[in-house]
This record gives structure tokens, sequence and C-alpha cells, in this order.
């Protein structure tokens, strides 16, 4: 299980690196490319800066949407790309129409989203970049060509960063059907296990067992463990030094608006005396909530605009959740019991519940524009 640390990120990335190929032997084409450091500023401790990712391995120059060659560079190709001030040149035997650069790792279409969980520190280095541009423009000096392209790398994963504390507040008469309410775990829902599956993953409610599914049905698959954190820093999270964070593969072109990935917390509500002297149990009671729908942008006087923009959870973008945002959806009644249209059900995904919309604060990854020479 796992508990991320907060952050802001920030990449400045631009990019030019070199490999040397066989003598052509006919017209002469060249490649120049040289890479910089990309910076990633607080990817885990929140707002810190001058948090760096290096490009260090797998960095590969494909052409031509794959009908021309691949280069792979070695990482003292790339040291060298990175030191020299014009980069390194090397020539080509194709005539270029499309560049794609990957660095780090490769997400390819059966890549699952779980392989990427709970990276850490190595999130820094390893974080998949790639980059694809048509637009290339070439001049020709003695007989030489030179392509030239530009290129804006991108992560391949949005980021969603789950933390705070749920503080209901009082009703008008002073009264508050909470004690209080901890999370006790976070999971990720109806999510895409893969860039291009054909169907979203989903784990559905089991009322028996007051928790998840465990069976494969035709629409429920068992709840996969790296889509799961415990809150073991209570304070930590509660805080926002630490968060439960996930890498997401964005909405494929096409999918209603209405489909996004749900977070569903796990809670221990402990009810007030108002509450039980009202029937409701002593002693820590486990709900969930599910969240199925999401917002960006400010939180106007605490109530949500449905004029905000839908979210896509977009590529290169951390989106931050705080759940204090729920604390206006735990009411209390004027006899400090809860209100019945409270987000809390005894099972997640639990149906005939009202849907609860909240708002996230996107921090978006830059990117220098890269300039490799062709």
């Amino acid at each position: 299980m796992k508990v991320k640390t907060l952050a802001i990120a920030m990449m400045a990335l631009s990019l030019f690196a070199c490999k040397k190929q066989e003598p052509k032997k006919t017209e002469a084409a060249v490649l120049s490319l040289r890479i910089d450091d990309a910076q990633l500023r607080a990817i885990e401790a929140q707002i810190t800066d001058g948090t760096t990712t290096t490009i260090t391995e797998n960095v590969k120059v494909i052409l031509n949407n794959g009908a021309g060659r691949t280069y792979t560079l070695t990482p003292d190709q790339i040291a060298a790309a990175k030191t020299l001030p014009d980069g390194c040149k090397f020539e080509v035997t194709d005539a270029v129409t499309a560049v794609t650069l990957i660095a780090n790792a490769e997400v390819k279409d059966d890549t699952s989203i779980t392989t990427w969980q709970g990276k850490g520190a190595v999130f820094q280095t390893a974080i998949p970049l790639t980059a694809t541009t048509t637009d290339i423009t070439s001049t020709t000096s003695n007989g030489k060509i030179t392509y030239k392209a530009d290129l804006t790398p991108k992560p391949a994963f949005a980021r969603l960063e789950v933390f705070g504390k749920i503080e209901p507040k009082a009703n008008d008469n002073g009264k508050k059907a909470f004690e209080s309410i901890e999370v006790k775990e976070v999971y990720i829902n109806n999510y895409l296990d893969t860039r291009k599956a054909a169907k979203r993953y989903f784990t559905d409610h089991n009322a028996s067992l007051d928790g998840f599914e465990t069976a494969t049905t035709t629409n429920s698959k068992p709840l996969k463990p790296q889509m799961k954190d415990v809150v073991t820093d209570k304070a930590a999270f509660e805080s926002g030094a630490k968060a439960a964070a996930y890498q997401l593969f964005p909405k494929k072109d096409g999918e209603s608006a209405t489909v996004s990935d749900h977070v569903i917390l796990k809670l221990g509500i402990k009810y007030s005396t108002d509450a039980k002297a009202n029937g409701f149990p002593d002693g820590e009671q486990i709900r969930y909530v599910t969240i199925k729908k999401f917002k960006t942008g400010a939180r106007p006087s605490g109530k949500l605009d449905p004029n905000l923009p839908a979210l896509k959870f977009s590529v290169g973008t951390i989106y931050k959740l705080n759940l204090n945002g729920l604390n206006d959806h735990f009411k209390t009644k004027e006899d400090g019991t809860p209100d019945p249209n409270n987000p809390d059900t005894t099972e997640p995904e639990s149906k005939g519940k009202k849907e609860l919309q909240l708002i996230v604060r996107p921090c978006r990854w830059t990117a220098q524009n890269i300039l490799p020479q062709l």
C-alpha cells in the first residue's frame, strides 16, 4: 500500500540527442539532437522548487511513424548531447516526414496503468515522455540535407493526488451529527487499465461483504491492489503533506461526457451525542463515499459552479483533490442526526444515492519546445 507525498509539478524540457550511423551511399542527410535534463518541480514534496527529472536512459528517436529507422541513444551519447553547445549530429538514411521521441520509458497499447503506481522517488527519473511531429522543414547545403522539427514532449499520464480532512459543519442550531470522519483508505475505480482499453476497469460493490465484489462477473472485476491506498499517516494525509497519488490514462476520444474515473473513500465515522441519542450507533462505523464526477476551477462560496468545464484527466496535468470539499456535503438535520441525502453509504459504488461531484485543482506540467535538427 502506498501514501504519496504531495506536490505541484512543472517540467522544463528541451531535447537534442545523438547517435552515429553507417555512412550513406547516396545523398547525405543529417540529424542533430541535443538533450537538456528535464526539470519536474515538486512531484512528491509539496511546493518544493528545483526537483529535477533527468533523462538518463531509454531514449529513442523514431522516424516516419515507424516506417523509417529507429535510433537508440546510449548513456554516453545522451551525456554528450546534453553537454555540447550544438548537440550531436548523425547521418540518417531516410527522407524525414515525421519524428517521434520517446524518453525514459515507453508506454504501449498493452501497458497496464497499474505498473505506473507507487513509483515514489524514481518517478522523477522514470516518467515516460513522448512527442511526435510531422511539421518538418529542410535545408540543403553542400549537397547535404538537414531536417528540422519542433517537438513538445508530454508525459503519458495524468496524475491525481487525494488528500485532506473532512470536517462537517454544524447546522443553524449549532448541532453536528458527526464527532469525527476519518479517511481510512482511498481507491480508484472505473479507470482505463490500458490506454486503448475497450472497456473501463470496474469493481462493483457487494452488499453481503459491505465492500467490493471479489469475483469476476460480466460487469465487474476484482479490485487491483495497486489502485488502493491505506492512509497510514493520518496527520500527513489530512494536512496535505502526503497524498494518495495515482497515474491515470486520459479519457479516450469518443467516450461519453458522463464517463470518468471514480474516487472511492473508505471512511471511519463516529456519530455525535445528539445522533446517538436518536438511535445512531456508538463506536466507529465504516462507510464509503463514491465520487464519480469532477470539475476544475474555483469554489465560489463553497458551492459548485455548474458551468465549469468537465474533467478529462489530460496528460501532463496533476489534479489536486482536497477532501475538505466534502465538508458541505455532510449535513446535519435539525434534530442533530445526519441528513439522509449525505453521500456516505454502506458499500462503495452504491446505486440510488445522489451523484457527488467535487472540484479539483489542476497543476500543469509545462515543457519547452524540443528542436531537433534532422
